[in-house]
């Protein structure tokens, strides 16, 4: 992968090993990445301590919550998983899943809170980097399951054929990297001399509120403040997505 391909991508694995020679993401940045993963996941998130988990790897991404915390948190997000895998298993093992196009696509479809409730887990792991990339590969797998179930509810069954709708977890995962990671790793420099009170102002703002619609705002602040990078000003202006772990934000507050 090039710099080039990397504006482009929708292979979120991949793009993720393209960083790692260039220096990997922080562990920061790598487990809010994992956290607004699994979140695109969270209605499908039953179990509130599926949920909870993801507010602890977000608070321990921006050091408000402890190790002994993850872990007990991780403790109960595996829980959860447990239970979810014991459902599934229940539910194929009941005679009335044997045959027919309806029974096979809900058994894919019960795959997919299960593979939801590990990725919950997965967020937690003692490595930011391993929870980023184990993330992945779960979202990734229940974008799969969605696939196969759409196919055998459109009566195609294990058809080659690619058209039938998933979750679209690898062009919206790539695209979270991108957000988190910049548009152009490595090649954004900041100055400081853009760090007005009112730039960081509005930064601190954004962040504490999650209020990416006043992004705009603060191109215009930076503009203001004599930046003229199209990196910097285009990603605020454009359409996101925008979580935590934001290139922009982190630039502005000095967050690594």
């Amino acid at each position: 992968m090039s710099e080039s391909d990397w504006v482009t991508s929708t292979e979120p694995l991949a793009m993720l090993s393209f960083l790692q020679p260039r220096g990997p993401l922080s562990d920061r940045k790598a487990r809010l990445f994992a956290v607004a993963a699994v979140s695109r996941l969270e209605p499908l998130l039953a179990d509130d301590r599926s949920r909870r988990a993801l507010r602890v790897a977000e608070g321990v991404a921006d050091g408000v919550a402890d190790d002994a915390e993850r872990a007990h948190a991780q403790e109960l997000a595996d829980a959860a998983r447990a239970e979810a895998e014991a459902r599934y298993e229940a539910a194929v093992n009941e005679s009335t899943y044997a045959e027919g196009d309806e029974v096979i696509a809900a058994g894919w479809r019960l795959l997919i809170p299960v593979d939801a409730a590990a990725a919950a887990h997965a967020a937690l792991h003692p490595s930011a980097t391993t929870a980023a990339t184990d993330v992945v590969q779960l979202m990734l797998s229940t974008e799969e399951w969605g696939r196969q179930a759409a196919r055998w509810e459109a009566g195609v069954g294990r058809s080659p054929d690619d058209d039938a709708p998933g979750l679209g977890g690898h062009p919206r995962l790539a695209a979270l990297l991108r957000d988190i990671a910049g548009n152009s790793p490595n090649s954004t420099t900041f100055t400081g001399a853009w760090r007005t009170e009112p730039v960081l102002a509005l930064a601190r703002g954004i962040y504490d509120d999650r209020a990416w619609e006043r992004l705009p705002v603060l191109a215009a602040a930076l503009e203001d403040a004599g930046c003229a990078n199209e990196d910097i000003l285009g990603h605020c202006r454009g359409p996101g997505p925008h979580v935590r772990g934001c290139f922009v934000l982190d630039a502005v507050l000095g967050k690594a």
